[in-house]
Protein backbone atom coordinates (compact mmCIF):
# COMPACT_ATOMS: atom_id res chain seq x y z
CA UNK A 1 0.00 0.00 0.00
CA UNK A 2 1.30 3.32 -0.66
CA UNK A 3 0.35 6.70 0.03
CA UNK A 4 1.81 9.91 2.02
CA UNK A 5 2.75 10.12 5.77
CA UNK A 6 4.17 12.73 7.97
CA UNK A 7 7.72 13.71 8.13
CA UNK A 8 9.06 16.91 9.43
CA UNK A 9 5.86 19.01 9.43
CA UNK A 10 5.63 17.58 5.76
CA UNK A 11 3.52 14.61 4.13
CA UNK A 12 5.77 12.97 1.82
CA UNK A 13 4.91 9.51 -0.25
CA UNK A 14 5.78 6.38 1.71
CA UNK A 15 4.81 3.10 1.93
CA UNK A 16 3.52 0.18 3.48
CA UNK A 17 3.93 -3.90 4.02
CA UNK A 18 2.15 -6.74 4.54
CA UNK A 19 1.98 -10.31 4.25
CA UNK A 20 -1.12 -11.40 5.27
CA UNK A 21 -4.03 -7.81 4.62
CA UNK A 22 -4.12 -8.11 8.73
CA UNK A 23 -0.44 -7.17 10.17
CA UNK A 24 1.05 -4.43 8.45
CA UNK A 25 4.94 -3.12 9.14
CA UNK A 26 5.70 0.66 10.23
CA UNK A 27 5.59 3.09 6.80
CA UNK A 28 8.42 3.69 4.77
CA UNK A 29 9.29 6.82 3.64
CA UNK A 30 10.35 6.70 -0.27
CA UNK A 31 13.62 7.80 -0.73
CA UNK A 32 13.69 11.86 -2.61
CA UNK A 33 10.04 12.18 -1.65
CA UNK A 34 9.20 15.77 -1.17
CA UNK A 35 6.06 17.18 0.17
CA UNK A 36 4.57 17.86 -3.49
CA UNK A 37 4.82 14.09 -4.68
CA UNK A 38 1.52 13.08 -4.52
CA UNK A 39 1.04 8.99 -4.93
CA UNK A 40 -1.12 8.39 -7.91
CA UNK A 41 -0.76 4.95 -8.38
CA UNK A 42 0.89 1.36 -6.94
CA UNK A 43 1.36 -2.33 -8.38
CA UNK A 44 2.89 -5.77 -6.61
CA UNK A 45 4.12 -8.35 -8.88
CA UNK A 46 5.91 -11.57 -9.31
CA UNK A 47 8.94 -8.58 -10.60
CA UNK A 48 8.47 -6.17 -7.48
CA UNK A 49 6.35 -3.09 -6.75
CA UNK A 50 6.19 0.17 -8.44
CA UNK A 51 4.92 3.22 -7.26
CA UNK A 52 4.05 6.53 -8.91
CA UNK A 53 3.58 9.96 -8.12
CA UNK A 54 3.42 13.16 -9.56
CA UNK A 55 5.75 16.20 -8.14
CA UNK A 56 3.05 18.57 -8.94
CA UNK A 57 0.54 18.00 -6.51
CA UNK A 58 -1.13 18.73 -4.11
CA UNK A 59 -4.09 18.85 -6.90
CA UNK A 60 -6.98 20.06 -6.16
CA UNK A 61 -9.66 22.02 -8.08
CA UNK A 62 -9.57 24.90 -6.03
CA UNK A 63 -5.16 24.79 -6.46
CA UNK A 64 -4.11 28.15 -7.34
CA UNK A 65 -1.43 28.38 -10.22
CA UNK A 66 -0.40 31.37 -8.42
CA UNK A 67 1.61 29.58 -5.40
CA UNK A 68 4.46 30.26 -4.41
CA UNK A 69 5.27 26.43 -2.95
CA UNK A 70 7.07 24.50 -5.06
CA UNK A 71 5.38 22.40 -7.98
CA UNK A 72 7.53 19.95 -10.54
CA UNK A 73 6.65 18.52 -13.95
CA UNK A 74 7.29 14.74 -13.69
CA UNK A 75 5.98 11.82 -13.08
CA UNK A 76 7.97 9.55 -10.31
CA UNK A 77 8.62 6.23 -10.41
CA UNK A 78 9.65 4.47 -7.40
CA UNK A 79 10.73 0.61 -7.87
CA UNK A 80 11.56 -2.39 -5.39
CA UNK A 81 12.59 -6.58 -5.58
CA UNK A 82 9.98 -9.04 -4.47
CA UNK A 83 10.95 -7.42 -0.45
CA UNK A 84 13.80 -5.21 -1.30
CA UNK A 85 14.19 -1.43 -0.53
CA UNK A 86 13.17 1.51 -2.92
CA UNK A 87 15.60 3.28 -4.24
CA UNK A 88 15.88 6.94 -5.70
CA UNK A 89 12.89 7.80 -8.36
CA UNK A 90 12.91 7.85 -11.99
CA UNK A 91 11.14 11.07 -13.43
CA UNK A 92 9.92 11.37 -16.71
CA UNK A 93 8.34 14.62 -17.74
CA UNK A 94 4.65 15.19 -17.49
CA UNK A 95 3.61 18.71 -17.18
CA UNK A 96 0.16 18.85 -15.37
CA UNK A 97 -1.75 21.67 -13.96
CA UNK A 98 -2.75 21.88 -9.99
CA UNK A 99 -6.36 21.82 -10.80
CA UNK A 100 -6.18 18.34 -13.24
CA UNK A 101 -4.51 15.37 -11.12
CA UNK A 102 -3.04 13.43 -13.96
CA UNK A 103 -4.52 9.76 -14.14
CA UNK A 104 -2.20 7.21 -13.78
CA UNK A 105 -2.42 3.25 -13.92
CA UNK A 106 -0.02 0.62 -12.74
CA UNK A 107 0.03 -3.14 -13.30
CA UNK A 108 2.80 -5.34 -12.55
CA UNK A 109 3.55 -9.33 -13.67
CA UNK A 110 5.02 -11.67 -15.03
CA UNK A 111 6.52 -9.70 -17.59
CA UNK A 112 7.01 -6.52 -15.88
CA UNK A 113 5.51 -3.22 -14.96
CA UNK A 114 3.84 -0.70 -16.72
CA UNK A 115 2.79 2.74 -16.17
CA UNK A 116 0.62 5.00 -17.90
CA UNK A 117 -0.61 8.87 -17.84
CA UNK A 118 -2.30 11.64 -18.88
CA UNK A 119 -1.13 15.06 -17.44
CA UNK A 120 -3.18 17.98 -18.66
CA UNK A 121 -0.97 21.12 -18.45
CA UNK A 122 -2.13 25.01 -17.48
CA UNK A 123 -2.89 25.49 -21.42
CA UNK A 124 -5.52 22.32 -21.41
CA UNK A 125 -2.70 20.79 -23.42
CA UNK A 126 -3.03 16.69 -22.79
CA UNK A 127 0.12 14.93 -22.64
CA UNK A 128 -0.31 10.63 -22.96
CA UNK A 129 2.86 8.74 -22.18
CA UNK A 130 3.35 4.63 -21.45
CA UNK A 131 6.39 3.25 -20.25
CA UNK A 132 7.21 0.14 -19.45
CA UNK A 133 10.12 -1.73 -18.03
CA UNK A 134 11.19 -5.63 -17.11
CA UNK A 135 13.19 -5.55 -14.30
CA UNK A 136 11.75 -1.70 -12.80
CA UNK A 137 15.51 -0.28 -13.58
CA UNK A 138 15.36 0.33 -17.63
CA UNK A 139 12.65 1.96 -18.76
CA UNK A 140 11.50 2.38 -22.25
CA UNK A 141 8.26 3.32 -24.15
CA UNK A 142 5.30 1.25 -24.26
CA UNK A 143 2.74 -0.15 -26.89
CA UNK A 144 2.18 2.01 -29.42
CA UNK A 145 -1.29 0.92 -29.37
CA UNK A 146 -1.90 2.83 -26.10
CA UNK A 147 -1.15 5.64 -27.26
CA UNK A 148 -3.57 7.52 -28.78
CA UNK A 149 -5.95 6.90 -26.53
CA UNK A 150 -6.71 7.76 -22.65
CA UNK A 151 -5.52 4.49 -20.39
CA UNK A 152 -8.63 4.98 -17.53
CA UNK A 153 -7.01 2.18 -15.20
CA UNK A 154 -5.39 -1.30 -14.86
CA UNK A 155 -4.93 -4.35 -12.79
CA UNK A 156 -2.62 -7.41 -12.25
CA UNK A 157 -4.20 -11.30 -11.35
CA UNK A 158 -3.41 -14.64 -11.48
CA UNK A 159 -5.15 -14.44 -14.95
CA UNK A 160 -2.63 -11.87 -16.21
CA UNK A 161 -3.26 -8.13 -16.64
CA UNK A 162 -5.66 -5.66 -17.85
CA UNK A 163 -5.39 -2.20 -19.07
CA UNK A 164 -8.19 0.19 -20.22
CA UNK A 165 -8.14 2.89 -22.56
CA UNK A 166 -11.20 4.76 -24.06
CA UNK A 167 -11.55 7.67 -26.52
CA UNK A 168 -12.36 10.91 -25.54
CA UNK A 169 -14.99 12.94 -24.96
CA UNK A 170 -16.36 15.08 -28.09
CA UNK A 171 -18.57 17.88 -28.46
CA UNK A 172 -21.36 15.95 -30.81
CA UNK A 173 -21.67 13.36 -27.63
CA UNK A 174 -20.63 14.79 -24.46
CA UNK A 175 -19.74 12.73 -21.38
CA UNK A 176 -19.43 9.14 -24.27
CA UNK A 177 -16.31 7.46 -23.51
CA UNK A 178 -15.78 4.21 -25.51
CA UNK A 179 -13.51 1.89 -23.33
CA UNK A 180 -11.47 -0.70 -24.51
CA UNK A 181 -10.28 -3.66 -22.82
CA UNK A 182 -6.64 -5.16 -23.32
CA UNK A 183 -5.15 -8.40 -21.98
CA UNK A 184 -2.10 -9.64 -21.50
CA UNK A 185 -2.23 -13.54 -20.36
CA UNK A 186 0.10 -15.14 -17.91
CA UNK A 187 3.63 -15.67 -19.10
CA UNK A 188 2.94 -13.34 -22.58
CA UNK A 189 5.07 -9.71 -23.24
CA UNK A 190 2.02 -9.03 -25.98
CA UNK A 191 -1.19 -7.13 -25.32
CA UNK A 192 -4.36 -8.37 -27.03
CA UNK A 193 -7.67 -6.42 -27.26
CA UNK A 194 -10.54 -8.30 -25.67
CA UNK A 195 -13.93 -8.86 -27.00
CA UNK A 196 -16.22 -5.53 -27.27
CA UNK A 197 -18.20 -5.26 -23.39
CA UNK A 198 -21.42 -6.82 -23.17
CA UNK A 199 -24.07 -4.61 -23.86
CA UNK A 200 -26.55 -6.48 -21.09
CA UNK A 201 -30.48 -7.81 -21.93
CA UNK A 202 -33.65 -5.90 -22.54
CA UNK A 203 -35.68 -5.27 -20.21
CA UNK A 204 -33.29 -4.37 -17.88
CA UNK A 205 -32.04 -1.11 -17.29
CA UNK A 206 -29.33 0.25 -18.25
CA UNK A 207 -29.14 -1.72 -22.19
CA UNK A 208 -26.81 0.92 -24.19
CA UNK A 209 -24.47 0.59 -27.43
CA UNK A 210 -21.55 -0.08 -26.37
CA UNK A 211 -20.40 3.67 -27.20
CA UNK A 212 -22.34 4.95 -24.23
CA UNK A 213 -20.56 2.63 -21.72
CA UNK A 214 -17.44 3.16 -20.06
CA UNK A 215 -15.39 2.13 -17.23
CA UNK A 216 -13.58 3.42 -13.96
CA UNK A 217 -12.09 0.65 -12.32
CA UNK A 218 -10.78 -2.83 -13.04
CA UNK A 219 -10.01 -5.14 -9.98
CA UNK A 220 -8.05 -8.44 -10.54
CA UNK A 221 -9.80 -11.21 -8.43
CA UNK A 222 -9.77 -15.01 -7.76
CA UNK A 223 -10.83 -16.58 -10.54
CA UNK A 224 -10.67 -13.41 -13.30
CA UNK A 225 -11.74 -9.67 -13.18
CA UNK A 226 -14.55 -7.34 -12.01
CA UNK A 227 -15.24 -4.07 -14.19
CA UNK A 228 -17.01 -1.60 -12.32
CA UNK A 229 -18.02 1.94 -14.67
CA UNK A 230 -21.45 3.37 -16.16
CA UNK A 231 -24.02 3.11 -18.33
CA UNK A 232 -26.41 5.19 -20.49
CA UNK A 233 -30.14 4.47 -19.89
CA UNK A 234 -32.88 5.88 -22.62
CA UNK A 235 -34.84 6.52 -19.44
CA UNK A 236 -32.80 7.37 -16.62
CA UNK A 237 -29.42 8.63 -17.81
CA UNK A 238 -26.02 7.00 -16.44
CA UNK A 239 -26.55 3.90 -14.24
CA UNK A 240 -24.32 2.18 -12.59
CA UNK A 241 -22.54 -1.19 -14.60
CA UNK A 242 -20.74 -3.91 -13.32
CA UNK A 243 -19.13 -6.36 -15.48
CA UNK A 244 -17.03 -9.46 -14.91
CA UNK A 245 -14.46 -11.77 -16.92
CA UNK A 246 -12.63 -15.28 -15.99
CA UNK A 247 -10.27 -14.60 -18.84
CA UNK A 248 -10.15 -10.65 -19.15
CA UNK A 249 -11.20 -10.90 -22.84
CA UNK A 250 -14.58 -11.76 -22.97
CA UNK A 251 -16.87 -10.13 -20.31
CA UNK A 252 -20.72 -10.79 -18.82
CA UNK A 253 -22.87 -7.57 -17.54
CA UNK A 254 -24.48 -8.08 -14.54
CA UNK A 255 -28.38 -7.65 -14.18
CA UNK A 256 -28.39 -3.73 -13.26
CA UNK A 257 -32.11 -3.71 -12.00
CA UNK A 258 -31.80 -6.85 -9.70
CA UNK A 259 -28.57 -5.44 -7.96
CA UNK A 260 -30.16 -2.02 -7.86
CA UNK A 261 -27.13 -0.57 -9.87
CA UNK A 262 -29.76 1.55 -11.43
CA UNK A 263 -29.92 3.68 -8.02
CA UNK A 264 -26.57 5.26 -9.00
CA UNK A 265 -24.94 6.92 -11.95
CA UNK A 266 -21.92 5.32 -11.55
CA UNK A 267 -19.38 2.56 -10.00
CA UNK A 268 -15.91 3.96 -9.23
CA UNK A 269 -14.23 0.22 -8.29
CA UNK A 270 -14.14 -2.41 -6.00
CA UNK A 271 -11.83 -4.01 -2.75
CA UNK A 272 -11.60 -7.14 -1.80
CA UNK A 273 -10.34 -9.35 1.42
CA UNK A 274 -10.31 -12.95 1.52
CA UNK A 275 -12.77 -13.38 -1.36
CA UNK A 276 -15.83 -11.26 -0.36
CA UNK A 277 -15.38 -7.47 -2.28
CA UNK A 278 -17.32 -3.94 -1.95
CA UNK A 279 -18.58 -2.66 -4.17
CA UNK A 280 -18.53 1.67 -4.27
CA UNK A 281 -21.30 3.90 -5.85
CA UNK A 282 -22.18 7.43 -6.25
CA UNK A 283 -26.15 8.23 -5.07
CA UNK A 284 -28.00 9.89 -8.33
CA UNK A 285 -28.74 13.87 -7.01
CA UNK A 286 -31.93 13.06 -8.80
CA UNK A 287 -33.06 10.62 -6.02
CA UNK A 288 -31.32 11.99 -3.41
CA UNK A 289 -31.63 15.57 -3.03
CA UNK A 290 -29.06 17.87 -2.27
CA UNK A 291 -26.87 15.62 -1.85
CA UNK A 292 -24.69 12.56 -3.61
CA UNK A 293 -24.47 10.01 -1.13
CA UNK A 294 -21.94 7.06 -1.55
CA UNK A 295 -23.76 3.51 -1.82
CA UNK A 296 -21.76 0.30 -1.17
CA UNK A 297 -22.71 -3.59 -1.92
CA UNK A 298 -21.23 -6.46 -0.79
CA UNK A 299 -20.33 -9.76 -2.73
CA UNK A 300 -18.62 -12.37 -4.11
CA UNK A 301 -16.89 -13.17 -7.57
CA UNK A 302 -17.86 -16.61 -9.05
CA UNK A 303 -19.71 -18.78 -6.01
CA UNK A 304 -22.46 -18.41 -3.99
CA UNK A 305 -21.99 -16.61 -0.32
CA UNK A 306 -20.61 -19.43 1.76
CA UNK A 307 -23.77 -19.21 4.33
CA UNK A 308 -26.21 -19.90 1.51
CA UNK A 309 -24.86 -23.30 1.25
CA UNK A 310 -25.02 -24.55 4.78
CA UNK A 311 -27.54 -26.69 6.17
CA UNK A 312 -29.59 -26.30 9.20
CA UNK A 313 -29.42 -23.99 11.71
CA UNK A 314 -25.80 -22.82 11.47
CA UNK A 315 -25.86 -20.15 9.39
CA UNK A 316 -29.37 -18.41 11.89
CA UNK A 317 -27.46 -18.26 15.10
CA UNK A 318 -27.89 -15.01 16.09
CA UNK A 319 -30.35 -11.78 16.76
CA UNK A 320 -31.90 -10.47 13.36
CA UNK A 321 -33.88 -7.05 13.77
CA UNK A 322 -35.79 -4.77 12.22
CA UNK A 323 -37.23 -1.34 13.70
CA UNK A 324 -40.09 -2.98 15.24
CA UNK A 325 -39.32 -6.54 15.90
CA UNK A 326 -36.43 -8.71 16.52
CA UNK A 327 -36.07 -12.72 16.25
CA UNK A 328 -33.10 -14.60 18.48
CA UNK A 329 -32.27 -18.17 17.42
CA UNK A 330 -30.04 -20.47 19.03
CA UNK A 331 -27.90 -23.32 17.99
CA UNK A 332 -30.83 -25.42 18.80
CA UNK A 333 -33.42 -23.79 16.57
CA UNK A 334 -35.11 -22.18 19.52
CA UNK A 335 -36.11 -18.51 18.87
CA UNK A 336 -37.79 -16.21 20.03
CA UNK A 337 -39.75 -13.79 17.94
CA UNK A 338 -40.42 -10.06 19.97
CA UNK A 339 -42.65 -7.50 17.99
CA UNK A 340 -43.94 -4.01 18.88
CA UNK A 341 -47.65 -4.08 20.58
CA UNK A 342 -47.49 -0.35 20.26
CA UNK A 343 -48.84 -0.32 23.50
CA UNK A 344 -46.58 1.64 26.46
CA UNK A 345 -46.52 0.34 29.45
CA UNK A 346 -46.86 3.67 31.32
CA UNK A 347 -51.01 3.17 30.16
CA UNK A 348 -51.32 -0.47 29.21
CA UNK A 349 -51.42 -3.02 31.26
CA UNK A 350 -49.01 -6.13 30.00
CA UNK A 351 -48.52 -7.35 27.38
CA UNK A 352 -46.74 -3.92 26.48
CA UNK A 353 -43.67 -1.93 25.39
CA UNK A 354 -40.64 -0.80 27.07
CA UNK A 355 -37.70 1.55 26.18
CA UNK A 356 -36.04 -1.65 26.22
CA UNK A 357 -38.19 -4.38 24.84
CA UNK A 358 -40.91 -4.85 22.62
CA UNK A 359 -44.29 -6.78 24.67
CA UNK A 360 -45.01 -8.71 21.69
CA UNK A 361 -43.39 -12.48 22.26
CA UNK A 362 -43.68 -15.84 21.09
CA UNK A 363 -41.61 -19.27 21.23
CA UNK A 364 -41.19 -22.22 19.27
CA UNK A 365 -38.87 -24.15 17.43
CA UNK A 366 -37.51 -23.93 14.07
CA UNK A 367 -35.79 -26.68 11.99
CA UNK A 368 -34.47 -27.10 8.17
CA UNK A 369 -36.93 -29.10 5.82
CA UNK A 370 -35.96 -27.90 2.06
CA UNK A 371 -33.21 -27.86 -0.33
CA UNK A 372 -32.53 -24.34 -0.23
CA UNK A 373 -31.83 -24.25 4.06
CA UNK A 374 -35.12 -22.43 4.84
CA UNK A 375 -35.94 -22.64 8.19
CA UNK A 376 -39.67 -23.77 9.27
CA UNK A 377 -41.89 -24.07 12.58
CA UNK A 378 -44.53 -23.18 14.55
CA UNK A 379 -45.15 -20.44 17.22
CA UNK A 380 -45.66 -23.05 20.54
CA UNK A 381 -45.76 -20.27 22.65
CA UNK A 382 -47.52 -16.47 22.28
CA UNK A 383 -48.56 -13.86 24.98
CA UNK A 384 -51.27 -12.65 22.33
CA UNK A 385 -53.20 -15.61 21.94
CA UNK A 386 -55.90 -13.65 20.63
CA UNK A 387 -53.80 -11.91 18.17
CA UNK A 388 -55.56 -13.83 14.55
CA UNK A 389 -52.02 -13.23 13.07
CA UNK A 390 -49.98 -14.71 15.64
CA UNK A 391 -51.71 -17.01 17.53
CA UNK A 392 -50.39 -20.04 18.86
CA UNK A 393 -49.65 -22.46 16.41
CA UNK A 394 -49.28 -20.30 13.76
CA UNK A 395 -46.59 -21.06 10.58
CA UNK A 396 -42.88 -19.24 10.97
CA UNK A 397 -40.33 -19.33 7.78
CA UNK A 398 -37.22 -17.69 7.77
CA UNK A 399 -34.86 -17.76 4.80
CA UNK A 400 -31.65 -16.61 4.42
CA UNK A 401 -30.84 -13.49 2.36
CA UNK A 402 -27.73 -11.92 0.76
CA UNK A 403 -26.07 -9.72 2.85
CA UNK A 404 -26.41 -10.69 6.65
CA UNK A 405 -30.44 -10.68 6.42
CA UNK A 406 -33.63 -13.38 6.86
CA UNK A 407 -37.08 -13.08 5.47
CA UNK A 408 -39.42 -13.72 7.64
CA UNK A 409 -43.15 -15.03 7.14
CA UNK A 410 -45.83 -15.69 9.52
CA UNK A 411 -49.13 -17.60 9.29
CA UNK A 412 -48.60 -17.26 5.44
CA UNK A 413 -48.23 -13.77 5.46
CA UNK A 414 -44.33 -11.67 4.58
CA UNK A 415 -42.68 -9.56 7.88
CA UNK A 416 -39.93 -8.87 4.76
CA UNK A 417 -36.38 -8.60 5.97
CA UNK A 418 -34.79 -8.75 9.41
CA UNK A 419 -31.00 -7.95 9.34
CA UNK A 420 -28.35 -8.56 11.39
CA UNK A 421 -27.23 -5.08 11.55
CA UNK A 422 -30.43 -3.63 12.58
CA UNK A 423 -31.70 -0.93 11.66
CA UNK A 424 -27.89 0.04 10.42
CA UNK A 425 -29.13 -2.08 7.26
CA UNK A 426 -31.47 0.57 4.90
CA UNK A 427 -33.51 -3.11 4.22
CA UNK A 428 -34.61 -3.10 8.04
CA UNK A 429 -35.19 0.93 8.94
CA UNK A 430 -38.56 1.54 10.56
CA UNK A 431 -38.79 4.87 13.09
CA UNK A 432 -39.43 4.10 16.36
CA UNK A 433 -42.19 6.40 17.62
Amino acid sequence: MAGQVSNGGSLVPAVWRTQDARHWKRPEILPGGVASDEVLAVAHGPRGTVVVAHDGGPFSESAEDGTSAYRGESLRLWTAKADGPFGQPREVPCPASPTDEPQVSAVADAAGFVVTAACTNRSQYTKRLVVTSRDGAQWGSGPDQFKQQTTVTGASGEQGSILVTRTESSDADPGYFLSTLWSRTKGADGWKRGRPLDVGRIPDTGVAPREQQSLNAVNAVPGGFIASGRSMDLGLGPVGALWTSQDGRRWTKQATKKNQFDQVFDLYGAAGLHGRYILLGQGDLRKSGDTEPARLWLGRFGTAPPLRQQRGTASFTGTWTWGHGSLAIDKKGHFTYRRRLFRDCDSHPAPCDTATAWGGKATGTLKSSSDDGTLRGRLNVTNTPDDPNYHEGATIEVKRMPYSAVFVRVDDRDHGYFCAAGPEDPRCIAAHE
